[in-house]
């Protein structure tokens, strides 16, 4: 019964094929479906996030793809080049699919950064792939950069998730980071 099910509901499986099977259209890049994506049903639901208070908040596709496009232009801003890299060091959360997606809209590459991974370590990752950019969620994740501050030269800026945390003042925050640039949302901080 269950192979019946499979070769009613899967093209080819189990059956002979009689001729060419529809398949969708090739796309370009992740980016590409992204953009598709969006465009076949932008008011449908793509993403839940909790929210701060309790329950759930909702994404559309259409409003997720605001957001991504924001932070694409963001990290052009910034000065991201074609095939870049961005670390992002951050617990699985909306915002860390957000910078991903964002990252590869903008032409970089991601480069993950485990929230556990120890200060040491965030420093080679960060220098064996010439990260020049990092999302980093909270204060601790921060904190660890600047501990290894010397040892990551090539990062120019510090984009945080949650700035809630953090004193964004210019003598609490050294050479890796100067001041404040956005109120509201993800922080970016520069040298």
């Amino acid at each position: 019964m269950f192979d019946e099910a499979v070769a009613t509901s899967v093209p080819s499986a189990g059956r002979v094929a009689r001729g060419p099977e529809k398949l969708p259209a090739v796309q370009r890049s992740l980016g590409s479906m992204l953009y598709s994506r969006i465009a076949v049903d932008p008011e449908r639901e793509a993403f839940r996030s909790p929210r701060a208070g309790g329950g759930w908040e909702s994404w559309s596709w259409a409003r997720s793809g605001q957001r991504i496009e924001e932070l694409a232009a963001g990290f052009l801003a910034l000065g991201l080049r074609p095939e870049e890299r961005v670390a992002i060091a951050s617990t699985t959360r909306l915002e860390w699919i957000f910078a991903d997606l964002a990252v590869m809209c903008a032409g970089g590459a991601t480069t993950t950064v485990y929230p556990s991974t120890h200060a040491d370590d965030i420093a080679f990752i960060l220098s064996d792939s010439g990260s020049r950019f990092v999302v980093a969620e909270d204060r601790a994740q921060l904190e660890k950069l600047l501990q290894e501050r010397p040892n990551v030269p090539s990062v120019e800026k510090v984009i945080l998730v949650d700035p809630s945390a953090v004193d964004l003042s210019a003598r609490a925050i050294p050479p890796l980071c100067g001041r404040q640039t956005r109120q509201s949302g993800p922080t970016t901080l520069q040298h």
